[in-house]
């Protein structure tokens, strides 16, 4: 039997809504980079396909990553080493 996720994400999804789209709109650095997002987003919510994969991948898959590592740094307990001391603010 597996034992409880040490972070658990999926407990509380809606902590996650927020900071996933603010860290989207970071993530869309330029033009070609939004245009294939937009993309991406109208083909997921007509057929489930993505025509630019690579590029859903990295936004999609990046903003996600970086709201579950904001929202448990904010959650866990705080210790005293540099390195669990966060510098983003949205």
């Amino acid at each position: 039997m597996l034992g409880r996720r040490p972070h658990p994400f999926l407990e509380h999804p809606e902590r996650l809504e927020q900071p996933r789209r603010d860290f989207l709109k970071l993530l869309l650095i330029n033009d070609a980079i939004t245009q294939e997002q937009v993309a991406n987003e109208t083909a997921w919510s007509q057929t489930k396909t993505t025509p630019h994969a690579f590029t859903f991948q990295l936004v999609w898959g990046g903003a996600g990553m970086l709201a579950r590592a904001l929202v448990n740094a904010h959650e866990q307990p705080s210790t005293a080493s540099p390195a669990s001391t966060s510098t983003y603010h949205v």
